[in-house]
């Protein structure tokens, strides 16, 4: 029987990030999520993640980092110029968007096969999406919040340290590598 996978980790960080040729990541999240209920990957034809974290964290920093990161038009790199018909060009770097890192924690690997006892994760670079932090309020229910995040392709190669996988949410992490050619879209990783 294959390794197999019952609910999350319960966490993610995210941090700022920069995207070209030579990526950086932040030391430090500007959010970390410890609250969540539930989270949703789905792949589109082109191997694109979306993903969706609800949680019920609402407080001030939720909230700061909504309005901090979820304005504009998400870019991955530097857009193509636009040439129009009479002439005129707008270049692209006038875009603007804002890239970001982020780490989630998963589940424990149960059943059988070389990543037993491994927690799974996901990394990469995202984007975020503005319905992030929507809520409906009712009676006698919390409010669930989404962070809404798109894969974001990284244009170099970088190696992500061992200390952004903590060891409270996996059992022996080790640094990983992000490159423009096989996980240029994130990763799913087993510590």
């Amino acid at each position: 029987m294959a390794g197999r996978i019952s609910s999350g980790g319960r966490y993610a960080a995210i941090y700022t990030a920069s995207n070209g040729t030579t990526p950086t990541v932040g030391a430090t999240p500007v959010l970390t999520l410890t609250d969540q209920t539930s989270t949703s990957f789905a792949y589109d034809d082109n191997a694109i993640p979306s993903i969706t974290i609800t949680g019920v964290q609402d407080d001030e920093a939720f909230e700061t980092f909504r309005q901090t990161y979820c304005v504009g038009a998400t870019v991955s790199g530097t857009p193509a110029d636009i040439l129009f018909e009479d002439g005129t060009t707008v270049t692209g770097a006038s875009q603007t968007g804002q890239v970001l890192y982020v780490v989630i924690g998963g589940g424990t690997v149960q059943g059988s096969g070389s990543s037993l006892g491994k927690k799974m994760g996901w990394h990469g670079f995202v984007g975020v999406g503005k319905s992030t932090g929507s809520w409906t309020q009712s009676g006698n229910t919390w409010d669930e919040l989404p962070v809404n995040l798109s894969g974001v392709a990284i244009e170099g190669t970088i190696t992500i340290a061992a200390s952004y996988f903590p060891t409270a949410n996996f059992v022996t992490p080790a640094a990983k590598t992000l490159t423009a050619t096989t996980t240029k879209y994130g990763a799913k990783v087993f510590f």
